[in-house]
């Protein structure tokens, strides 16, 4: 019976439907990626960025004689130190943005010239004097440099919808 019988064979047949690959051959018009860059363009900005230093004092004549020594050419940390500062031995704040700060001073501390001081300045915490240690500019990215990646972002989206509906059929 072994020498009579064939071996059974099944054949298939299959569609892969990969989204990625699909991508590929989808084009975006020019106006639709124009209009995803100005609707996301916040994502391609980048604020200012700076790295700060503050002394915070109670009251103004403190803050202004501080101002005084620092203008007379004293270091930010020595004058911190032994100028009545109420955080002393804690001066340095890090990188921030102009939203890490009390909304009152922000302006003011973001128009300091990197390594320069600020005239004392008033918030609800106290008056504060900031040394700008290093600025970091912002910017906005332009259309053309981000264009492949909302072309590839957008295509992909398009595409995976369309595998959506290739597997329903």
């Amino acid at each position: 019976a072994s020498r009579y019988t064939a071996p059974e064979y099944r054949g298939f047949a299959y569609l892969t439907l990969d989204p990625v690959v699909l991508s590929r051959d989808i084009e975006i018009p020019e106006s639709r990626l124009r209009e995803d860059y100005e609707q996301r363009l916040s994502e391609f900005t980048s604020p200012e960025r700076r790295d700060l230093s503050q002394m915070l004092f109670d009251d103004k004549a403190k803050a202004q004689a501080a101002y005084d020594r620092l203008k007379g050419g004293d270091a930010f940390e020595v004058v911190a130190a032994s100028g009545g500062s109420l955080i002393p031995d804690s001066t340095e704040l890090g990188v921030l943005t102009a939203n890490g700060l009390p909304p009152e001073v922000a302006d003011a501390a973001f128009a300091v010239a990197q390594g320069e001081v600020s005239a004392p300045l008033e918030s609800a915490l106290g008056w504060h004097i900031f040394r700008a240690n290093k600025v970091e500019p912002g910017g906005t990215q332009s259309f053309e440099a981000v264009r492949d990646k909302i072309r590839k972002e957008l295509a992909l989206q398009a595409a995976t919808d369309d595998a959506y509906e290739l597997s329903n059929k």
